[in-house]
């Protein structure tokens, strides 16, 4: 049976993007009506990013700075431990310190802090002198630690993309796009793209074009939104990476086995993103931090492979918590409610986030995944489209200890004795927002395509649409009516491994990520219709399209049509 409702394309009809051919069908599917509009979003103007000056408190946060700066005084800079949390205290820990300040940056450890600004970190940047703090990348939810700054006579700069619960905060200066007050016209940036605005504007408005690679990493792993701004940011920041990414970025790359002149956005989300994360997640996020602030390429080599490392340890640990995450949500009889809450004491608390993903991916239902422990448990939800989990939260407000996050994915502490009337008050929630089962996920298909015509030059060619991610998606295509051979699993029983040959003749490799349960589904299938994207895969020296399946259903089964 198909993980997803296949919404497929209309059939092709002469319009005003006809002349763009396949790219021009592509985006008629997506609701890209006139040429001037296409264009427009092939070109990827920079007249997209806004003016900084319209973000709220913007004026008030570079006025700290730059007083703090011109007396010589010490700025603490506080981030996360995530990708977008990492690169945003790089890029301002870099940027104050090109301007001539004293910038220190400060990172929380997973498990040691939790998440958001601490106490103890304000101490320490209060003991070192500092004068001026700016929390990035957290903050918005962080009310006591701010009063606590206050009181140790330190100023205070939060600079946030996170839900605004309050615009009653104890800080000096409030700088996200996410105020109910604000007046940007933009609001879907990561804290990178925030950060990077501040900046802008304490530059008198430069494109500071040097750190787009950064801002581009930062916005494509935290998968924000890929439209307007953040697509130009992207863009951008991919053009420029051969030549102006840091060392650590250059090296990180290299380590990743990609050549910086050939980077995508699926190279900065799937291969250097993970990798920055991996030392937050299992380890100390000062290994990825010191790779982005390093000017020496022999200390970025160094680190990258330290990443590289960590990154195959973190895998291998995924790997057994899923196992055994699933079998959980079998044998405790979660199988048939519309959110799974799973849980054990043997997780790390880096990990849970993925642990969701991953049970969102394959049930196609909100998951919280937590690190049980005594007398509180933290973990990780994740959600899906018709459920905001972040409101549902606030709905179990009075159970929980601490949460934020967005409307897809947010973080918890909980008392463990109260995981059970949790469990249920938040599927109370779903049930009566949603409904008693979650909706099987839609898929939209932006175009048919014939075997026949894949190839290298046409991946290429779909090269236009780049940069791809959360709300511009690799193209999708169906292809129908195709036969299987040699299907099996990968090495490491996680994923599905087949060829398809079309009904003249045409031969093709396909790859299901994660879709390794789904053998003997294969196998009962006389043909298939794939809903894939196109990837080139390089093997020995050759290169060769491979269809990166999304999902299958038996030929001739129906589907909705745009």
């Amino acid at each position: 049976m198909p993980r997803y409702r296949w919404i497929e394309p209309a059939s092709p009809q002469t319009n005003e993007l006809s002349s763009f051919g396949l790219i021009g069908a592509i985006l008629t599917t997506r609701g890209v009506e006139s040429r001037l509009d296409a264009e427009r979003l092939l070109s990827h103007h920079q007249d997209l990013i806004p003016d900084p000056s319209t973000l709220p408190d913007i004026d008030r946060a570079a006025g700290l700075i730059r007083q703090a700066i011109d007396a010589g005084e010490r700025i603490a800079v506080f981030g996360d431990y995530d990708v977008d949390g990492v690169t945003s205290t790089a890029l301002l820990v870099r940027s104050l310190r090109d301007l001539g300040a004293d910038a220190r940056a400060y990172l929380p450890h997973r498990e040691r802090d939790g998440y958001g600004l601490n106490i103890g970190a304000i101490d320490r940047a209060a003991a070192d002198g500092c004068s001026l703090l700016i929390a990035v990348d957290c903050g918005t939810s962080d009310r006591e630690q701010l009063s606590h700054a206050r009181s140790r006579g330190l100023k205070t700069v939060v600079i946030d993309h996170h839900h605004v619960p309050s615009l009653d905060m104890p800080c000096d200066a409030f700088v996200s796009a996410k105020r109910p007050d604000s007046q940007h016209p933009f609001a879907e940036y990561c804290a990178c793209g925030v950060a990077w605005q501040v900046l802008r504007y304490l530059n008198d408005g430069a494109m500071l074009d040097r750190y787009l690679p950064l801002v581009a990493l930062g916005t494509v792993a935290d998968v924000v939104h890929l439209s307007g701004p953040n697509r130009a940011i992207v863009q951008r920041g991919l053009q420029l990476f051969e030549s102006q990414a840091s060392p650590g970025l250059q090296a990180l790359a290299n380590a990743a086995g990609v050549k910086t002149g050939e980077i995508k956005s699926h190279h900065l989300g799937f291969l250097l993103g993970p990798r920055i994360n991996a030392a937050g997640r299992i380890d100390d996020p000062w290994t990825a931090l010191n790779l982005l602030l390093t000017e020496s390429a022999d200390e970025a080599d160094e680190l990258a492979h330290a990443l590289n490392d960590l990154n195959r340890q973190r895998q291998m640990l995924l790997d057994e918590c899923i196992a055994e995450a699933r079998l959980v949500v079998e044998s405790d009889g979660q199988s048939e409610r519309p959110v799974l809450v799973v849980r054990s004491p043997d997780w790390r608390i880096g990990l849970v986030g993925l642990v969701a993903s991953r049970l969102t991916e394959q049930f196609g239902r909100p998951v919280i995944a937590l690190e049980q422990s005594s007398p509180l448990s933290r973990g990780s939800a994740r959600s899906i489209d018709e459920f905001n989990v972040v409101e549902a939260l606030h709905g179990c407000s009075d159970l929980l200890e601490r949460f934020g996050g967005h409307a897809k994915a947010a973080g918890l502490t909980i008392e463990t004795n109260r995981i059970g009337d949790f469990t249920d008050r938040i599927n109370e929630i779903f049930t009566r927002e949603v409904g008693p089962q979650p909706p099987l996920p839609s898929l939209s298909l932006d175009a048919e395509l014939d075997p026949a015509l894949v190839s290298l030059d046409l991946v290429s060619e779909l090269d236009a649409l780049e940069p791809c991610g959360h709300g511009n998606p690799a193209p999708r295509f169906l292809l129908r009516d195709l036969l299987v051979f040699d299907a099996k699993r990968s090495r490491d029983q996680a994923h599905l491994l087949f060829n398809v040959q079309s009904r003249d003749g045409i031969n093709l490799r396909a790859v299901s990520f994660s879709g390794g349960d789904r053998l003997v589904e294969l196998d009962k299938c006389a043909s298939v219709d794939l809903a894939v994207s196109l990837r080139p895969n390089t093997f020995r020296g050759r290169t060769s399209v491979t269809l990166e399946v999304i999902d299958f259903r038996p030929s001739g089964q129906a589907s909705l049509a745009l």
